[in-house]
């Protein structure tokens, strides 16, 4: 994971929720699927011959891999998730309405949703600079990848 991942995610933060639900489930579903021709191997001192042994067993290690893949997304997500959480609590005035104009608050007009608030109007609204705008996004980013690493190793 690197900044602009992280910006992406921020982006579409609601969505990373809904996908992390929508992994669980399909992870539920997955695991539930019975595939035929996939049997628990007889272990007995004799080398099985069966010719399709091969193929069960490729179609074993693919499923294995595929609920792998799924676990390891979910907790790529939550992770990031615990990490801007983390973060986001603690920010103080001017970060936090930064912080929320630039990934949180999508404006509105007659009931449509606009493009999220540029620099400048984030800026006039704390009374800060545009660069010193960026400046308090980017620590905030480089926080939330500090505490997403530190997740990630505390598993």
């Amino acid at each position: 994971m690197n900044n602009n991942e992280i910006r992406f995610y921020l982006h579409n933060y609601d969505n990373l929720k809904r996908e992390i639900k929508h992994l669980q489930k399909a992870l539920e579903e997955y695991r539930k699927m019975n595939i035929s021709g996939i049997k628990a191997q007889v272990i007995t001192g004799m080398p099985l011959t069966h010719s399709n042994t091969s193929k069960t067993e490729s179609m074993a290690l693919t499923r294995i891999d595929y609920i792998q893949e799924l676990e390891d997304e979910i907790d790529s997500k939550m992770r990031l998730i615990r990490a801007v959480d983390a973060v986001y609590f603690y920010l103080k005035e001017p970060k936090r309405t930064i912080f929320e104009m630039r990934y949180f608050i999508t404006p509105m007009e007659n009931d449509i949703r606009k493009p999220k608030y540029s620099w400048k109007v984030i800026a006039d609204e704390v009374e800060q600079t545009e660069e010193q705008c960026r400046q308090i996004d980017c620590r905030t980013i480089r926080g939330i990848l500090e505490k997403y690493v530190t997740f990630s190793t505390h598993k």
